[in-house]
C-alpha cells in the first residue's frame, strides 16, 4: 500500500510539472492562432483594395458634394481621408495626408481633399514590399507547378485540372514557395545587414551611398519579360 501510494504520489507531482509546459504550449498556440487570423484580414483587406467596385462604394459612403463654378464637385475631404485609408491598412500621418491633398487636381479648385480617381491611385500604390516580390520567380515557380498533359496546351490545361490534380497543386506549391521565399528574405536580410554596416561604418554621412543587392541581372531580365513580354526582334 505505501509503494502504491508513493507511485501516485509521484504520479500527481508529474501533472502538476507538466501543467506549466501545457499552459504555456496552449498560450502559444493561441497567440499563433491570432496572428493568423490577423493576416487573413490583412490579406481580405488587401483584396479589397484592389476592388474598384468597393473602392467606389467606401469613397461615396464618405465623400462630400460640392458646388464650384456652376458645376457639382464629389471628393473625398482631407478630415476623413486618414481615417478611410487606415481601413484599407495604408496607414498615413497627418503630414503625408496634406502632401496628397496637395498634390491633387482638387487642390486647384480650391477644395481641400482628393477626387476618387486620385483616392484609387493611393490604394493601388505600389509598396517596397511588393516592387521586391515582384522581382521574385514566383510567376514562373506557380507555372512550373500545373501538371503537364501531352498534346494540351498550358494555359488551357490549367483550367482542365481534376480535383486530385487541382489538391496536388496546391499541396506541392506550399511549400515550393515557401522555399523561395525563405531563400529570398536570408538574401534580403544579409543586404541589410552589409547596409547597416555600411552605414555604420561612416559614421552615418548624409551622402553615404550603399549598394543594395536583392539579386542578380538575369532575375531583373526575367521580371521585366514576365511584364511585358519577351522582346521582339523583328
Amino acid at each position: 500500500k505505501m509503494n502504491c501510494w508513493r507511485r501516485h504520489r509521484v504520479h500527481a507531482q508529474d501533472l502538476c510539472d507538466l501543467r506549466p509546459s501545457l499552459q504555456d504550449a496552449a498560450a502559444k498556440k493561441s497567440e499563433n492562432d491570432d496572428l493568423v487570423a490577423k493576416l487573413f484580414r490583412q490579406i481580405e483587406t488587401g483584396f479589397r483594395r484592389r476592388d474598384h467596385e468597393y473602392a467606389k462604394q467606401i469613397f461615396m459612403a464618405n465623400c462630400v458634394v460640392a458646388g464650384n463654378g456652376g458645376k457639382s464637385i464629389t471628393y473625398l475631404p482631407k478630415e476623413k481621408l486618414q481615417t478611410v485609408l487606415a481601413n484599407f491598412d495604408i496607414l498615413v500621418d497627418e503630414n503625408e495626408v496634406q502632401h496628397l491633398c496637395l498634390e491633387s487636381d482638387s487642390s486647384r479648385d480650391s477644395i481641400n481633399g482628393v477626387y476618387f480617381d486620385e483616392f484609387e491611385l493611393v490604394l493601388r500604390r505600389t509598396t517596397r514590399l511588393e516592387e521586391w516580390i515582384g522581382s521574385l520567380p514566383l510567376t514562373q515557380v506557380i507555372a512550373d507547378a500545373f501538371p503537364r498533359k501531352t498534346g494540351i496546351d498550358l494555359l488551357r490545361s490549367a483550367i482542365d485540372l481534376s480535383p486530385d490534380e487541382s489538391s496536388a497543386f496546391f499541396e506541392a506549391l506550399q511549400p515550393t514557395i515557401e522555399r523561395v521565399l525563405r531563400s529570398a528574405l536570408a538574401q534580403l536580410k544579409e543586404a541589410f545587414r552589409i547596409t547597416d554596416s555600411h552605414g555604420r561604418a561612416d559614421g552615418g554621412c548624409k551622402f553615404s551611398i550603399a549598394t543594395l543587392s536583392c539579386g542578380q541581372i538575369s532575375d531583373f531580365h526575367a521580371g521585366i519579360e514576365a511584364r511585358i513580354g519577351a522582346p521582339s526582334l523583328s
